[in-house]
């Protein structure tokens, strides 16, 4: 055990404070956040369906082992995000239509 990097620890000397108040300081309702965040994430799927396409529709990417397993890959985390993003908003949903309920 290295003792010398213990000895040169000073008590208190590693302690600051730390800001956790959030940045936006303006309010907004669940639903505006919803649709943003839902927003965003389709322009971001959208864009990841063309470039997959586009390297789909491409004849010299194909033609390489390489490019094949990627495009496998890229085509894989795809779909998990486009079940990821169906499960939550199916949990949204659900869970707007619970609140409205009570």
């Amino acid at each position: 055990m290295n003792t010398q990097a213990i000895a040169g620890i000073q008590p208190g000397a590693a302690l600051t404070a730390v800001d956790i108040t959030p940045q936006e300081t303006t309010w907004s309702s669940i639903d505006d956040r919803l649709r943003d965040a839902f927003a965003s994430t389709s322009v971001a799927t959208q864009a990841e369906y063309a470039n997959i396409m586009a390297k789909a529709n491409d004849a010299e990417y194909l033609s390489t082992p390489g490019g094949l397993f990627e495009l496998q890959v890229r085509l894989g985390e795809y779909k998990q995000q486009v079940e990821t993003i169906s499960a939550l908003t199916r949990k949204g949903v659900a869970t707007a239509e619970t609140v409205l309920r009570a």
